[in-house]
């Protein structure tokens, strides 16, 4: 949302109220974006593992411990 709004200052052609005027009106259809009803947890979990499915695998395991993620960062 930050960027959205930083993109929306930069347009040096519009008046301070047609900024507002334009952010208002992006919220609004931001807010309501969503247009297709609640799936199912049964559903979600499938569309969720068809996501991940369409994703490479990894040759091995992630190292996502504290230790690998902080490394070199001098702590």
């Amino acid at each position: 949302m930050h960027d959205l709004q930083n993109m929306i200052s930069s347009l040096p052609q519009l008046s301070h109220d047609e900024m507002v005027a334009l952010r208002d009106a992006l919220d609004f259809q931001l807010e309501g974006a969503s247009t297709e009803p609640d799936l199912s947890a049964e559903a979600w979990a499938r569309e969720f593992r068809r996501w991940a499915e369409g994703h490479r695998r990894l040759p091995g395991e992630a190292d996502d411990s504290r230790e690998s993620i902080y490394e070199g960062r001098g702590e």
